[in-house]
């Protein structure tokens, strides 16, 4: 019965039942209540036929109703992804981050071309002027003795008696 559906089952049973209600009957030996049972008996098998197209019918009704609700679900789910993806890049800057997360949190919808969209629009951003590596004497000042300086405030940290370490 493993490869059985519930539906049918239940149909089944409804045959087997209806079979023995028809045999529960007072049996005659008169000729005529033998056909009276072939007849009860037929119409059991018409019940639990009847029964079976109906419990079929039903099975197909919950199923394209769960197909549906599934339809409805993804639709919402898309239309949360195209809605994240509208407001990148934010603070992101690493677009392989942000497909993995949008990947994994969107797995049913998400696309490549979801992922060509997010890296069109996260991208790194300029990591600015190279910063000055310089250092002062720690006998003549107090700490710190090191310092990474912005190019335009070398002049200012000179006057401070920093000067540009050697490389």
């Amino acid at each position: 019965m493993a490869g059985i559906s519930k539906a049918e089952r239940e149909a089944r049973a409804a045959a087997a039942a209806a079979s023995e209600q028809g045999s529960e009957k007072p049996q005659d030996s008169s000729a005529g209540d033998a056909g009276g049972e072939s007849s009860t008996s037929q119409a059991g098998a018409n019940d639990a036929a009847a029964l079976q197209a109906q419990a079929e019918a039903d099975a197909k009704v919950r199923a394209e109703a769960e197909a549906e609700a599934l339809a409805q679900v993804r639709a919402e789910e898309l239309a949360r992804l195209v809605a994240a993806i509208a407001e990148l890049p934010g603070d992101y800057t690493d677009a392989d981050f942000v497909v993995s997360g949008m990947r994994g949190y969107f797995a049913e919808v998400f696309t490549d071309e979801h992922e060509a969209q997010i890296r069109a629009v996260v991208v790194a951003r300029d990591a600015g002027p190279q910063l000055v590596h310089m250092t002062r004497d720690a006998s003549a000042y107090p700490a710190p003795h090191t310092a990474e300086v912005h190019p335009d405030e070398v002049g200012n940290y000179s006057a401070g008696g920093w000067q540009i370490a050697a490389v």
